[in-house]
């Protein structure tokens, strides 16, 4: 037979396509594609028909190109089909022309059903030496997100599961539920999609956020295409971003632990949004652990910045990232701020060079004090703290 008879014209495709996807968005539905035809035309023995669970069913729409493609609203669990022809003797004898075809697929409880195939014997004529077919894939290819998983601020992964298979899924994205973008971006099963918030919404967007496929299970025709099911998402702002590097206030002395670091961020706090701050001590080179931690919210976040403090020597970096008061649930990873290093001055050390007097009860002895250490300029005193003087050399000295 000439496959010629599968095909119809290309303004029935168009019609079929678009009355099928006003109600295939909502609802689940399943594409069944096979090289099987419904009606009996080129055999005397013919047996045909799909079941969900022992009862029959049929198509809520199909369209006819290449190969057949069925849309039901429940899924098939069998698909049976066989068919005879007898020899024909009119050739004064036979004219081989016998021939038989079956196939009887029972789909599995998975959403589909990549490739099931039947048996052909005999004359080849009705299926030009291809076997009977039929595969069985779920619209429903978009996995929801989680309640931990339907945030994100600066980019998503999503994927078209559960299946493999030669369809292709256009992906479509809308703000408000109803509207929505072609990406003009295509994927296979099980391959990521990026949809990247800089590359197709405003940088300052915030709110819901849907996404759907339009699964194309034939590229050379059009009517096959139906769009999958719907999974939205909420785009929050990321957390504000450090800006330049931290100011530090140093430890004076060698033992103090009051050194300070402020680091100012490009943004505010929008309402119902606060820091969680952890600051992490360098262990050993490379490594970090936890030193301390603190929630800011916005009455805290003055200027935009938050000051680190009662900070020992070492070297540090400050993780961050904010949380909403609603749910508690962050608006992005953890980020990490460059290390910096918080420093303190070597402890004081001194000694002294003597000069003694000439004579008995002549002031010509000196000390001349030389000390190390510590920071900023020395004090010196000869009496016990009550008076100072900057030079380090006391002169005039008796002896003492």
């Amino acid at each position: 037979m000439n496959k010629s008879l599968l095909f119809t014209a290309n303004r029935i495709l168009l019609a079929l396509f678009f009355a099928l996807t006003s109600f295939l968005v909502n609802g689940q539905t399943y594409i069944v594609k096979t090289n099987v035809s419904s009606s009996q035309s080129r055999s005397t023995v013919y047996d045909y028909y799909f079941r969900s669970n022992s009862t029959n069913i049929t198509p809520i729409t199909s369209v006819t190109a290449n190969y057949y493609y069925l849309i039901f609203n429940q899924k098939p669990t069998q698909f049976y089909y066989y068919e005879y022809n007898p020899e024909n003797y009119g050739c004064s004898g036979p004219c081989g022309e016998e021939w038989t075809a079956g196939l009887n697929a029972i789909f599995s409880s998975n959403s589909c059903d990549p490739l099931i195939e039947g048996f052909y014997y005999g004359y080849d004529g009705p299926f030009n030496s291809e076997v009977p077919f039929v595969s069985l894939i779920s619209n429903q290819v978009l996995v929801p997100p989680t309640a931990t998983t339907d945030t994100f601020c600066d980019f998503v992964t999503l994927k078209a599961e559960g299946c493999t298979g030669t369809q292709r899924f256009f992906w479509h994205y809308s703000t408000n539920g109803s509207t929505y973008v072609n990406t003009n971006i295509s994927t296979g099963f099980n391959e990521d999609f990026v949809f990247d918030k800089a590359t197709y919404l405003p940088a300052n967007y915030s709110g819901n956020i849907y996404f759907k496929v339009l699964i194309d299970s034939d590229s050379s025709i059009t009517g096959d295409n139906i769009f999958s099911n719907i999974v939205s998402y909420n785009v929050r702002p990321c957390s504000p971003q450090i800006v330049g590097s931290p100011v530090l206030v140093q430890n004076v002395c060698s033992d103090s632990n009051h050194a300070t670091a402020t680091f100012t961020f490009d943004r505010p706090l929008n309402s119902g949004e606060y820091f969680s701050m952890t600051l992490l001590q360098e262990t050993t080179p490379g490594n970090f652990s936890f030193f301390n931690s603190e929630p800011i919210y916005a009455a805290d976040f003055t200027n935009q910045q938050y000051t680190a403090i009662n900070l020992e020597p070492g070297v540090y970096l400050l993780r961050y990232q904010t949380l909403f008061t609603s749910n508690n649930l962050a608006s992005s990873q953890p980020e990490d701020s460059d290390p910096f290093t918080i420093t303190a001055p070597a402890p004081v050390t001194f000694s002294t060079t003597q000069v003694n007097v000439l004579c008995k009860n002549e002031p010509t002895g000196s000390i001349t004090v030389t000390a190390l250490g510590g920071s900023g300029s020395y004090l010196y005193s000869k009496d016990n703290g009550t008076t100072w003087q900057t030079t380090n050399l006391f002169s005039g000295l008796v002896a003492g």
